[in-house]
């Protein structure tokens, strides 16, 4: 292996290994999409907050490190803010951070600024006050299977590991709709992902049980 790159070792059946084989970089594929849609969404909201900050002549923070996100819905803000402001006060005196929400006009959304001096706090309270709502689609012939009971224990202990608001599989639509913090979002898609890339080998496995 060259420079950045490393070896996987796939120990198994045949077959399971086979399977391995095109799972893995399907997953990495994923993996490296999302951590660039995320470094894109940061420069483009810093930015954006940037010229906002700018053009209406709004001094800049005393401290040394700023982040910012934008809030669409008043229901995302409210999971933000927490009952009586629970999660914002929590994060802000765990992490010694200032959190500011500049509320836009009607129609507009809202602007939560995280600030301080120690730059991995500031980090870390992004990663825990930005709540978001993440819908992973499953395919129509896929849902009977990706819905099913008997993954719900499953689904319950992803939620309980990631501290995730809520985890619905909402059969009718075909989605699994995941809310919770940014990084706890991102995690759980790629598990709903993965989980539905084992539908084809289940799905034959199915079908050769039933010629036993």
């Amino acid at each position: 292996a060259g420079p950045g790159s490393c070896s996987i070792f796939m120990i198994g059946t045949l077959a399971a290994v086979d399977r391995a084989k095109i799972l893995v970089p399907s997953l990495v594929r994923q993996q490296l999409d999302v951590i660039t849609w995320q470094e894109a969404t940061r420069l483009r909201v810093d930015a954006l907050e940037a010229r906002r900050r700018h053009v209406q002549g709004e001094p800049e923070s005393e401290h040394k490190h700023v982040r910012t996100f934008r809030v669409e819905a008043t229901k995302g803000l409210g999971r933000i803010i927490g009952k009586q402001g629970a999660n914002i006060i929590g994060i802000q005196d765990k992490l010694e951070v200032e959190i500011q929400i500049k509320e836009g006009k009607e129609g507009e959304a809202a602007v939560v600024v995280i600030s301080g001096d120690d730059e991995a706090k500031v980090e870390e309270a992004l990663k825990q006050a930005e709540i978001v709502e993440v819908i992973v689609e499953i395919e129509a012939h896929m849902r009977d299977w990706a819905c099913s009971s008997q993954y719900r224990n499953e689904f319950n202990k992803l939620q309980q590991t990631l501290g995730l608001r809520s985890f619905y599989v909402d059969r009718e639509a075909g989605k699994y709709c995941i809310v919770g913090t940014r990084q706890a979002c991102v995690v759980a898609a790629e598990f709903c992902k993965t989980h539905l890339l084992y539908f084809e080998a289940f799905h034959e496995l199915d079908e050769m049980a039933k010629t036993l």
